[in-house]
């Protein structure tokens, strides 16, 4: 499979995730892979029959929240 490009927003919620899960095959993005928002709620995740190709660059914006102890 192929792609220009992935964008993945922040979702504003922890209960609200954006995944991309690639389990056997390839992916091949021609572009950027951008990953937005907290660390928490953008995952990749790739078995060990997955492949993933890019072509651009890998960006992630991540934004931490503070917990309380």
């Amino acid at each position: 499979m192929s792609c220009a490009s992935i964008t993945m927003a922040n979702t504003g919620n922890n209960n609200r995730l954006s995944n991309l899960i690639i389990t056997t095959g390839t992916l091949n993005v021609s572009g950027n892979i951008t990953l937005n928002g907290n660390v928490n709620r953008n995952q990749i995740d790739i078995t060990a029959a997955g492949r993933l190709n890019v072509a651009g660059s890998f960006t992630v914006e991540i934004l931490l929240l503070q917990q309380e102890v």
